[in-house]
């Protein structure tokens, strides 16, 4: 990438790191969002993310439980993945 040799560029740090900034960037725009039901899914992908570059046996299938858990999540009603589940408000 930009003249660096191909093994300098560290794919999972990178999409960490961009899962990280989205959450930011939400969080930013929505101080609640930890508290709804979209925002808790994040964290869990990010868990399961984890989770997945540790455990290489375990690597496709979590992969496709990420997957699966996304669509789940994105292309729920809104009025469910914006539902606050974590204390009243």
């Amino acid at each position: 990438m930009l003249g660096a040799p191909a093994g300098a560029f560290n794919a999972p740090v990178a999409v960490a790191c961009s899962g990280v900034a989205i959450l930011i960037l939400d969080l930013w725009r929505n101080p609640d969002h930890l508290r709804e039901v979209a925002g808790l899914a994040v964290i869990v992908k990010l868990a399961l993310y984890g989770l997945m570059i540790t455990h290489e046996a375990s690597r496709s299938l979590i992969f496709w439980v990420i997957v699966a858990w996304s669509v789940i999540f994105s292309h729920a009603p809104a009025r469910f993945r914006h539902t606050i589940i974590l204390g009243a408000k």
